[in-house]
C-alpha cells in the first residue's frame, strides 16, 4: 500500500471514530435526560404520597431527610453513607427538595445550558391541571426558599434566555403544589 492509502485509510479510521463518540454521547445524554425526568416523576410521586393528608410541606423546610426516612430515593439517585444518602441526577448535580405551605420545589442543580433547556422543554407550557406544576425557575443555586408567587406558565423562549449560566450553572427548580 502507498504512502497515500496509508494515509486515507488512516483519515477514515479517525472520521469513523468520532462519528461513533458522537453518537455514543448523544444516545447517553438522552438516555440521562430521560432518567433524569423518570427521577423528578418518581420524586414528586412520593412525596406527594408521603405527605397526602398533610396541611403543609413545611416552612421551606428541607424534605430530603424526610424522603430518604420513608426510604423513597430511588437507589440509582442515592450518593453518600447510608443513613445520610443525599440525592443526584443522571448529570451528576445535587438535587434539593424543599416544602412551604401547600407547596414544594425540587431542584435540579450543576446543570448546562443544554441540559437545562431539554429538561425544562419536557414540562414547559405545561398547567397545573396537567402537571401539578406551578412554576419553573432557573437560577445559579437552588432557591432557599419555595416561591408561593401565583403560578406562571413558562414557555421554550423563556427557558431559552434563562437556561443561560454556563457550563454547571443552571439550577432547575420545579414548584408543585
Amino acid at each position: 500500500m502507498n504512502p497515500i492509502g496509508v494515509l486515507l485509510s488512516v483519515v477514515a479510521g479517525l472520521v469513523a471514530i468520532v462519528a461513533v463518540v458522537g453518537i455514543y454521547n448523544g444516545i447517553t445524554a438522552r438516555l440521562n435526560e430521560a432518567e433524569s425526568i423518570e427521577l423528578l416523576n418518581t420524586l414528586r410521586a412520593n412525596v406527594e404520597r408521603i405527605y397526602s393528608g398533610q396541611a403543609s410541606y413545611g416552612s421551606n423546610a428541607d424534605l430530603v431527610p424526610i424522603v430518604r426516612g420513608f426510604g423513597k430515593i430511588p437507589d440509582g439517585a442515592k450518593v453518600g453513607s447510608s443513613g445520610s444518602e443525599t440525592i443526584q441526577h443522571a448529570f451528576g448535580g445535587a438535587v434539593a427538595i424543599r416544602g412551604n405551605s401547600g407547596r414544594f420545589a425540587i431542584t435540579f442543580d450543576d446543570l448546562d445550558n443544554e441540559t437545562c433547556k431539554d429538561l425544562g422543554q419536557a414540562y414547559a407550557g405545561r398547567t397545573r391541571a396537567g402537571s401539578g406544576i406551578v412554576n419553573i425557575l432557573v437560577g445559579t443555586a437552588p432557591p432557599a426558599t419555595v416561591t408561593t408567587a401565583a403560578p406562571v406558565v413558562r414557555n421554550i423562549a423563556w427557558l431559552n434566555t434563562n437556561c443561560a449560566n454556563g457550563a454547571a450553572g443552571n439550577a432547575l427548580t420545579f414548584v408543585f403544589g
